[in-house]
């Protein structure tokens, strides 16, 4: 949980692809397409798809990221210098 989103989940369906996306856009700062294609490329992983939206080079980048700090969203967003909007 991120500011009380669910950030940890997989968007497998319709349904959470459409909630992920909104939460992609809002944590993100991202418009409607780029956070689309963030959750494409991340393979519907929202945090990953977070990262990439907020300006990580690219997938692996960001699951390195995650990695990097415990898989702790706010210390990865940190580490990319991203504001994380609210």
């Amino acid at each position: 949980v991120h500011d009380g989103m669910m950030v940890g989940v997989v968007a497998d369906n319709a349904k959470l692809r459409g909630r992920a996306a909104g939460i992609v856009r809002r944590i993100a700062g991202a418009d409607a397409d780029e956070a689309e294609r963030a959750l494409a490329a991340a393979e519907g992983d929202v945090k990953a798809a977070i990262l990439l939206a907020a300006g990580a080079p690219s997938p692996a980048a960001a699951r390195a990221a995650l990695a990097t700090h415990d898989n702790h969203l706010r210390g990865a967003l940190a580490a990319l210098g991203s504001e994380v909007k609210s």
